[in-house]
């Protein structure tokens, strides 16, 4: 079992939250300071498993979420995902850096500026890059409608032949 934080409690961060969380991971959510009252503890989600069957298979789920509105260095986690809107990126990694500890960091989204420059404050051999194989949107009363695929697209940059 690994300590997985995602950063976020957006579309991406949500649905591949709840896919860890399902396979037997410890998952917990940072979010902005206030969000956690906001956000609830509980996330009802309506998704097309794409994992599941040729064409996929719809799922009504709710799922219990741990959130936190800060990290400390000594928090232990293993794996952080970090899936903010590229305009957030830079900000996001800054905070990060100085609690991220020992952790691989998945970079899950679009980066629009050079990818080595955007998370420069943490370490090269920690990070990891992704693209998503989710997505979809909150509905006015919270529930997150989205299909998930069947991979998520990994790779690496900062050394040559990347």
């Amino acid at each position: 079992m690994m300590r997985i934080l995602m950063v976020g409690r957006g579309v991406i961060a949500t649905i591949h939250g709840q896919v860890l969380q399902e396979a037997g991971h410890h998952v917990e959510f940072l979010v902005r300071p206030g969000r956690t009252r906001e956000y609830g503890g509980r996330v009802r989600t309506d998704l097309v498993d794409g994992r599941r069957g040729l064409l996929g298979r719809r799922r009504r789920t709710t799922f219990a979420t741990r959130l936190r509105e800060s990290v400390e260095p000594g928090d232990g986690f293993d794996l952080v995902v970090l899936s903010v809107g590229h305009h957030r990126l830079r900000e996001a990694v800054a905070s990060l850096a100085p609690v991220v500890g020992a952790a691989t960091v998945l970079v899950l989204g679009n980066v629009w500026d050079d990818p080595v420059a955007a998370v420069a404050p943490l370490p090269a051999d920690q990070v990891v890059f992704g693209f998503p194989g989710a997505g979809g949107g909150f509905d006015g009363d919270g529930v997150l409608h989205g299909a998930l695929l069947r991979s998520v697209v990994l790779g690496s940059s900062g050394t040559p032949g990347d």
